[in-house]
């Protein structure tokens, strides 16, 4: 349809499209699970209807399939279990919640299992389905506008697309909206800088694919282990509380500081 357009003008149209797919879906009441597939719905439209990219080989190896960047895989894996894991230590030490073993929970044994076969499967369906469209798609696009930016940017329209699903009353329905939303914007910014790191220093989408399950499956732990008594412990320790963001914002503020990306030229990008 358009075979002529630029990265900018390509994001764009994928901005504005995934976007659409995520309002239909917010009004529809699309459940969590099927919502987060829209980046990818939304990349599989842009490359076979939109740009038909997908014609392409080369195209496809702009994605960063094709290398595992298993250098970062234990980075992904610890950050987010290591931080949530203090986010919510923290939380149950003040009265606003506390640890809490739920009957049907089982053993330990059965709680690591059900953890490790919960990773895998996301990591290679839901997390895998979102990073392709922002960290595999959409954040070489934006890398004209400097890797700072770019991962950024990305991480800000990744905050925008929860939105419906939010008013949906679907995912953080919790405690008053007015709180909840701006936590999970800076949240969502805060972590694309994490997410956009790994796939830039990789030149892989694995390794945010392996973060976005490692923090998703470490915060479901965390939250079923968890009983809420004020809606304050969603402030303070939730996945965007405060702790959470000073946590990850630390290390974001590292990265943007000191990471040696090398600007990653384009021609990298696409190798």
């Amino acid at each position: 349809m358009f075979t002529n357009l630029s990265d900018l003008q390509k994001s764009g149209f994928f901005i504005a499209l995934v976007l659409m797919i995520a309002s239909l879906f917010g009004v529809l009441k699309i459940t969590p699970e099927v919502y987060m597939f829209a980046p990818m719905i939304a990349l599989v439209i842009m490359f076979f209807v939109i740009t038909r990219d997908g014609y392409r080989k080369k195209e496809w190896s702009t994605l960063g399939l094709h290398r595992t960047g298993k250098g970062l895989w234990l980075f992904c894996i610890l950050v987010p279990f290591v931080c949530l894991g203090c986010a919510y230590f923290i939380t149950w030490s003040t009265p606003y919640a506390s640890p809490f073993v739920p009957e049907e929970a089982g053993s330990i044994w059965t709680v690591v299992m059900k953890v490790i076969i919960l990773f895998i499967f996301h990591t290679v369906t839901s997390s895998l389905g979102e990073e392709l469209g922002w960290r595999g798609y959409l954040l070489p696009k934006l890398i004209t506008f400097g890797w700072k930016k770019a991962v950024l940017l990305t991480g800000f329209i990744h905050a925008i697309f929860h939105i419906p699903l939010m008013l949906a009353g679907l995912y953080h329905s919790e405690g008053n909206p007015m709180i909840i939303y701006p936590l999970m914007i800076v949240q969502t910014i805060i972590g694309g800088v994490l997410f956009g790191y790994v796939r830039l220093k990789t030149n892989s989408v694995w390794p945010a694919a392996i973060l976005h399950s490692a923090h998703n499956v470490t915060w479901a732990l965390c939250r079923e282990f968890t009983q809420v008594q004020s809606d304050l412990a969603y402030y303070i320790g939730g996945e965007n509380g405060l702790i959470m963001i000073v946590l990850y914002g630390t290390i974001a503020c590292w990265i943007l500081q000191k990471a040696n990306i090398n600007q990653l030229p384009k021609k990298q990008l696409n190798m």
